[in-house]
């Protein structure tokens, strides 16, 4: 299993990025702020309009260490990559897969099968720690239909179909969600999944944990030498990594939605940590940001035993183990790929 080395994240505007003596440095107005080894770096992270030197960027070529830069809110922007990882013989026979619709439903179907299986498990452990008993029939009801959904992933004959239930499985959690929050119920209200822009506090908090999921999915996939952009159950568009919004639908309940949960439970993120932009949407401002991150990091370093390989890794590496089980399946080294279910 590889190494987890750290992401540097950017958040200040007025920061640029240079490079000297093997050595990623952080500068305003020419004044040396900080400085952190480049080969200890797996991947820099701008949330500002940061212009990194040639210097650094040639630096960065040689080691594979991809710059991403999103918008001071969270949104993507683009991401540079280097050299390709992996082999083109690999790649091929993704591509050829993709264009398989019988294929398309197995892979889609393991995705969906660990997604509700994980949304399940993270609203019977609410209904678990619950006191209420009006809180606890609510989750169950929600339990049971969502297990209802699993069990028809079986049945859907096509890729559109398994999208279709895929929506209501995802509705019927978001509905809720809300009852994972047991501590700033009030300035956390939550009634429904909103984006561009989101309209609350825990939207503006999914979205950007998402963000920085889909960043690894999509480092992890590039990884092991598949091509992020060509996905099972996401349709092809120009400039979305399809393959990595197909990695992070197993992750988004037990990693990404646990954890702004806590964030808000623990009283870390409170609403102090938002600023109100157009559109009546609502951002994590910088502050928000950098506990957000902060916390993040140290999530990753956290040890579980991931149940198909049995072996205890940090929360970190999960998206590049699964991406090594899909490769292994696409290669045809196993028989099937069987998505992460949490335990």
């Amino acid at each position: 299993m590889r190494k987890l080395l750290k992401t540097l994240y950017v958040l200040s505007p007025d920061f640029h990025l240079a490079y000297s003596n093997e050595n990623v440095l952080i500068l305003k107005k020419d004044k040396l702020i900080d400085q952190f080894p480049l080969l200890s770096l797996e991947s820099i992270v701008s949330f500002s309009n940061v212009s990194p030197t040639v210097p650094l960027m040639a630096a960065c070529a040689r080691q594979n260490i991809p710059l991403s830069f999103l918008s001071v809110y969270g949104t993507f922007l683009c991401r540079i990559c280097y050299s390709e990882r992996g082999n083109v013989l690999l790649r091929r026979e993704q591509y050829r897969l993709a264009d398989d619709e019988a294929v398309c439903q197995k892979y889609a179907a393991a995705v969906l099968k660990a997604k509700f299986h994980n949304s399940h498990a993270v609203l019977s452990r609410a209904s678990r720690d619950t006191h209420s008993l009006i809180t606890k029939a609510r989750l169950a009801g929600a339990c049971e239909k969502i297990r209802s959904f699993e069990k028809n992933l079986s049945e859907k004959s096509s890729v559109d179909s398994l999208r279709g239930l895929e929506g209501a499985a995802s509705s019927e959690y978001f509905k809720h969600i809300d009852s994972l929050i047991t501590q700033q119920k009030n300035d956390f209200p939550f009634d429904a999944r909103t984006t561009r822009p989101p309209k609350n506090r825990l939207n503006a908090l999914l979205s950007f944990g998402y963000t920085l999921l889909a960043r690894e999915c999509e480092a992890a996939l590039e990884t092991v030498g598949l091509d992020a952009c060509v996905g099972f159950l996401h349709k092809d568009y120009v400039g979305r990594k399809s393959l990595s919004l197909d990695l992070m639908e197993e992750l988004r309940a037990p990693l990404a939605d646990r954890f702004a949960v806590t964030l808000i439970n623990q009283n870390v993120i409170t609403p102090a940590h938002f600023m109100p932009v157009e559109e009546n949407g609502i951002y994590l401002n910088e502050e928000g940001k950098r506990i957000f991150i902060d916390r993040w990091e140290k999530k990753k370093l956290e040890v579980l035993t991931h149940p198909i390989l049995n072996e205890k890794i940090p929360w970190g590496l999960i998206p590049f183990a699964q991406a090594v089980l899909l490769a292994k399946s696409i290669r045809g080294e196993t028989t099937e790929y069987t998505g992460f279910h949490w335990r």
